[in-house]
């Protein structure tokens, strides 16, 4: 495997990731059992994920 399609792989790995994690919390914003602490460090994984996803992505088209 070339590191290009390494690259697209981590990279679509890490967004399909944030957008999980987007999606789960969007539904759990209306559970009145979430934690805030819980939700603050899924929405900065998720923003990592889609940043560094979309990074890797880049890497690997180019």
């Amino acid at each position: 495997m070339q590191p290009d399609e390494v690259f697209t792989a981590v990279g679509a790995a890490l967004l399909a990731l944030a957008v999980a994690v987007t999606r789960i919390q969007l539904r759990a914003h209306s559970c009145p059992r979430h934690q805030k602490s819980v939700g603050i460090l899924a929405w900065l994984l998720a923003g990592f994920s889609a940043v560094s996803g979309i990074g890797l992505l880049l890497l690997g088209l180019a």
